[in-house]
């Protein structure tokens, strides 16, 4: 019998089988491609990309939209959860995808793919993983680039910028809550810091070429993706409730007079908010 490595092992404070999950990643996955720019905005030249893995895929949007895009590819996504991995295979399978394919993986251990197997990993918004996993994460990512394959992690940075104190304050929160668990590197807590990181982290797994990209998302009342926005983060923030008051950086009566101002503030005609990602790419040398 396949054992779930869900269930085995999970840092994610997101319960990973979840379908409100699973609707929300859906969701998020097509909004933060348009926030970017497009699925390889920052990498122009394709010519020499044929295979290429999506580490954390979830419902794998970014995967099967690339798979339509680039039908001479073929894409390859890995996630912890099993439901994930079931959805994003009877959707290859529906949309008649043959260069699309998922199966379930845990990235913070060792990958089981042979070295030098893709011309480009990418990782994006998995920058939740336990600090001491990142190292060795990446170490898998250049293992198993080919030379002069590219690995590129994208990520975003709280709190951002918002006008909404409740949905500053809630960021904040979260920030804290994955310190308290081993999964921030910010010494205050106060932030995720993930994105000063990412350029040292390939450096130190041996990619050379290192370049970076940034990105702002406005998402203020009026915006084309505020309501998209919205939605997610009403989303993650219900979902996230167990992980906040586990960590005790919130009682769940303060909780839900939070999570209640952050829904009115979000609501109202001036509000303003811009989240930042930044993508850094780095080169396995070809040598």
């Amino acid at each position: 019998m396949q054992t779930n490595p869900s269930e085995e092992h999970n840092t994610y404070f997101i319960d990973p089988e979840s379908g409100a999950e699973m609707a929300r990643l859906i969701d998020q996955d097509h909004t933060i491609t348009r926030g970017v720019g497009g699925l390889f905005t920052d990498i122009p030249d394709l010519s020499s990309t044929s295979r290429v893995l999506d580490l954390g895929c979830g419902p794998g949007g970014w995967v099967l939209e690339a798979a339509f895009a680039y039908p001479d590819m073929q894409l390859e996504g890995v996630d912890i959860s099993q439901a994930m991995i079931q959805y994003a295979q009877s959707q290859a399978k529906l949309q008649q995808l043959a260069n699309a394919s998922f199966q379930v993986m845990d990235i913070t251990k060792p990958l089981t793919y042979p070295d030098n197997t893709f011309d480009l990993v990418n990782g994006r918004m998995i920058g939740f993983l336990p600090n001491e996993v990142w190292p060795q994460m990446v170490r898998e990512c250049y293992r198993i680039s080919s030379p002069g394959g590219i690995t590129r992690l994208t990520e975003f940075e709280s709190p951002g910028t918002t006008t909404s104190a409740a949905l500053e304050r809630m960021i904040e929160l979260f920030a804290s809550a994955l310190r308290v668990a081993g999964q921030n590197f910010s010494p205050s807590g106060h932030r995720i810091a993930i994105t000063p990181v990412l350029r040292r982290s390939l450096a130190n797994a041996g990619f050379v070429n290192i370049t970076s990209s940034a990105y702002a998302i406005d998402y203020s009342a009026g915006t084309p993706v505020h309501e998209a926005f919205r939605r997610d983060w009403m989303a993650a923030f219900k979902l996230l409730e167990p992980f906040l008051v586990g960590t005790q950086v919130i009682n769940t009566n303060d909780f839900n007079d939070l999570y209640n101002r952050m829904g009115i503030e979000m609501l109202a005609d001036d509000f303003c908010a811009v989240m930042f990602l930044l993508a850094v790419r780095g080169e396995k040398p070809s040598a």
